[in-house]
């Protein structure tokens, strides 16, 4: 069973998902992931203020859920101010979890990606982690390119070094914790999710992924 949340763009998004959900969020907000029982979106801001990242789900009625605020700012560098950017750059939602991306770095590269999951119907945090950069460079030289999260709150993500885009790691959440599972020439928007219903009800949880441009399968268990 492969899982994916739907993505969709432009005005029509946002009415895809106030249709779908209902009273999931309000109409003006731009959707960034949508399903059919849940929306992550951000919340209209003025120009130059922060935008709140928002989730919900129809169980509890479509109650907002903050997960982040997107913003730029000025933030003190020893004597002097520098520029502060945090940017969501991956949204994610299967079943009751979302997950998101948050980016937060100033212009002399301090800062960390962070993957966060939470339970969109009561806010509760499933894990977040900064495991999203390799050995090679600095933290703010590594992009999450891809991610997926189960049914479950279980996650998987790609991290690629931009000055070589052919170094790239692939991380997951297990229940036993975050692990790297793989490095190297990994196809950076290669995640697939599978979920396998077994004979003793349980759902069997894992990952494929390509490498090499896609002559290399790989894949792993979120057991």
């Amino acid at each position: 069973m492969r899982t994916r949340t739907l993505l969709l763009t432009a005005a029509a998004l946002g009415l895809a998902a106030q249709t779908a959900l209902g009273v999931c969020g309000p109409t003006t907000a731009r959707t960034l992931a949508v399903t059919d029982s849940a929306r992550i979106y951000a919340v209209p801001a003025a120009p130059g203020k922060p935008v709140k990242i928002v989730g919900c789900h129809l169980e509890t009625g479509g109650a907002p859920v903050a997960l982040a605020t997107q913003l730029t700012r000025r933030v003190k560098a020893g004597k002097r101010l520098v520029q502060q950017k945090i940017t969501i750059t991956q949204t994610r939602i299967n079943g009751a979890y979302g997950a998101i991306v948050v980016r937060n770095f100033d212009a002399i590269g301090r800062g960390k990606t962070t993957v966060r999951v939470v339970d969109l119907r009561s806010g509760a945090p499933q894990f977040a982690s900064t495991k999203t950069a390799g050995a090679t460079g600095r933290p703010r030289d590594w992009n999450v390119t891809d991610l997926v999260v189960s049914h479950d709150g279980r996650a998987a993500w790609i991290g690629v070094y931009r000055p070589q885009p052919s170094q790239a790691e692939i991380w997951i959440r297990a229940f036993s914790g975050v692990a790297s599972i793989d490095a190297g020439p990994i196809d950076p928007v290669s995640l697939e999710l599978n979920e396998v219903p077994i004979e003793d009800g349980t759902i069997d949880v894992g990952i494929n992924y390509t490498k090499r441009g896609g002559t290399e399968p790989g894949n792993s268990s979120l057991g």
